[in-house]
């Protein structure tokens, strides 16, 4: 990923990270975005 866990660590704890860092850490967590979503439902009548 380009860093490592304590800088990931320090990011996620304070905050903190030097700007190239923070824009790797937010790149690959919207990039994974799809991971954390729902998947779509069907939306069935009420009368089922």
């Amino acid at each position: 990923m380009g860093l490592t866990y304590k800088e990931l660590d320090r990011y996620i704890a304070t905050g903190d990270a030097p700007e190239e860092t923070k824009q790797r850490i937010e790149m690959a967590f919207k990039r994974s975005a799809h991971k954390r979503a729902f998947a779509p439902m069907a939306k069935l009548p009420d009368n089922l």
